[in-house]
């Protein structure tokens, strides 16, 4: 019996090299998106990016658009060149082109990669207004319309975030967190540290990509995230939410603290807390995993340890008006704080622990108190002399409590010192000290 032999395809072996870091932001998407080799991940990046192309060289934009109609546009200089070549080129070559790549697309097979994992497979930079994560995908006409409106509230300030991994983190109770994975951008050590920045309250993620992406340049990568109800990890509205401010300290950070030593098992974790990112990992099961901590603007909340005359206004709407705010609205608007807007519970709580002299360490409740007593990473706090919040009294009452510890030490800053005539509560993440604080701090928290 005779039995044909089919010839064999000819096949062309493509070899890449890669850093490290490139090796473990391709197994994050793989992870992602469930697919087995590294040839199945070529086949899908390749067809997006194909198809991508197309669409742009007859006169399309390419993004995605939010639940809420914001849009997204992804840019890649590859695009350019294409939009150049669609413009010299006969439509109907174009034409043909899509008819080809529907079918390619169609048998594709695995799970499409989003935009901004695409973007990081060619080195390419993506545009996106800070804070929402990349959903589906949209092609829009060159007159097409959308809605880019970025809040004016200052944890909403519209940042450059540069080229960023979109993720989605599981918390303690599998929760789901927006985050984003700053790759580093300049040669990075296998075993260099993973830095964590873990937002004040009611601030999105976006505001400190700056700071990630400088921290990046320095050889580590730099996961930045949302807590639950807040900028990318907020779902619907607000109203009815049970979230706690205690949720965001004892489920959301324990659960970024696991991914990450889940996903770069080899590397220590250092952690930047803003205001409350800072005491969350005193309260977290598993802070002690942290091995460096740089604690910026992160104080002991009550108010009678505030500035005049700050500490009456927050008096006024903590201890009497925002309650009746959060009844009536069913949560409290971030827009009278210059913040996110905030579930009620959170705020409530939040609002007991401002109005007790020893803050969150006066509530019985709170079991997770306990946990301090295990976090024995070196700490140093940042007080600025001009943050109304972070009186020396505040800022030294939260550091007496990092009783283990293996050093604690305050490093009080002046603004004029920093170069600047400002700093107060937010001020160490904008660019302008990026010389006279980054720096240093950088230094300090990488050593």
């Amino acid at each position: 019996m005779h039995q044909e032999r089919n010839d064999p395809v000819n096949k062309t072996r493509v070899q890449i090299d890669l850093l490290p870091g490139e090796l473990e932001r391709m197994n994050i998407v793989m992870r992602m998106t469930d697919l087995s080799t590294r040839k199945d991940l070529f086949n899908n990046a390749l067809s997006l990016f194909e198809w991508a192309v197309t669409e742009v060289a007859r006169g399309r934009e390419i993004g995605s658009v939010t639940a809420d109609g914001e849009i997204t546009i992804l840019t890649m200089p590859a695009f350019k060149s294409a939009a150049n070549y669609g413009r010299r080129f006969a439509p109907y070559e174009l034409a043909n082109r899509t008819i080809a790549l529907k079918s390619t697309l169609a048998d594709t097979r695995g799970s499409a990669i989003c935009g901004t994992c695409l973007a990081n497979q060619f080195d390419v930079h993506v545009n996106f207004w800070p804070g929402r994560p990349m959903s589906h995908a949209l092609v829009t006409g060159s007159s097409g319309t959308g809605k880019l409106a970025p809040s004016a509230s200052l944890a909403s300030t519209d940042l450059a975030v540069g080229v960023g991994l979109e993720l989605a983190i599981p918390a303690d109770d599998s929760t789901e967190l927006a985050a984003t994975l700053f790759d580093p951008t300049s040669p990075p050590s296998t075993d260099g540290a993973l830095v964590i920045i873990a937002p004040a309250v009611g601030v999105r993620r976006s505001y400190y990509a700056r700071f990630a992406t400088y921290l990046a340049e320095r050889g580590h990568p730099i996961l930045i995230f949302d807590y639950r109800g807040i900028g990318g990890s907020r779902r619907g509205s607000l109203v009815g939410s049970n979230v706690r401010m205690r949720d965001w300290c004892i489920l959301d950070v324990p659960g970024v603290i696991d991914w990450a030593q889940r996903t770069y098992p080899q590397r220590p974790i250092h952690w930047i807390g803003h205001s409350m990112g800072g005491f969350a990992t005193g309260l977290a099961r598993n802070g002690h995993l942290v091995s460096r901590q740089l604690n910026v603007a992160t104080l002991s909340g009550y108010w009678g340890r505030m500035a005049a005359p700050e500490k009456w206004r927050v008096r006024l709407l903590m201890g009497t008006l925002g309650p009746l705010v959060v009844k009536a609205k069913g949560y409290f608007p971030g827009e009278l704080m210059g913040g996110e807007d905030m579930p009620g519970p959170a705020y409530r709580e939040w609002t007991a622990w401002c109005m007790k002299p020893g803050f969150l360490f006066d509530d019985e409740t709170l079991r997770e108190r306990r946990n301090f007593r295990d976090f024995r990473a070196p700490v140093r706090f940042m007080q600025f002399t001009d943050d109304s919040w972070g009186t020396p009294a505040a800022v030294g009452h939260m550091a007496e409590h990092f009783t283990a510890s293996t050093d604690r030490s305050i490093w009080l800053v002046k603004p004029a010192e920093a170069g600047v005539k400002k700093i107060g509560h937010f001020g160490f993440f904008r660019p302008d000290v990026r010389d006279t604080l980054w720096k240093p701090a950088a230094d300090w928290l990488l050593q």
